[in-house]
């Protein structure tokens, strides 16, 4: 979770650093009065919150669950379009193809599913 800061209190911190601190810029180090939670001698980013749906806050298994998905969901689209390479033969014969035009459709399968990610 990102930190959010009044006007005021990223101001007080720029005049302390000497520096403007611009959109996304993550505090690494205490800064005067202004102190973050560390592990170790190191600034925790993002801070921990005590917000339940904070990934950092999940429960072992839920977190487990949400990679194997996120795993099974990698595979099953990589393999998806892979899986028409045995079919190339019928391809060609049933659309009246070229071999190049059966593997450009295969590729562009391939690359409409990664496109997606972005998309979703």
């Amino acid at each position: 979770m990102e930190m959010n800061y009044d006007e005021a209190e990223l101001h007080a911190i720029e005049q302390e650093l000497g520096k403007e601190i611009l959109p996304g810029t993550e505090l690494m180090a205490d800064v005067g009065s202004h102190h973050f939670v560390k592990g170790g001698s190191q600034v925790l980013v993002p801070q921990p919150s005590a917000d339940p749906h904070d990934p950092l806050n999940w429960s072992p298994k839920w977190k487990a669950m949400c990679i194997i998905a996120s795993t099974g969901v990698t595979f099953m689209q990589g393999l998806g379009p892979l899986a028409l390479a045995p079919m190339f033969g019928y391809y060609i014969e049933d659309f009246n193809s070229t071999l190049p035009d059966v593997v450009k459709f295969t590729g562009v399968a391939i690359l409409v599913l990664g496109f997606s990610n972005f998309i979703w």
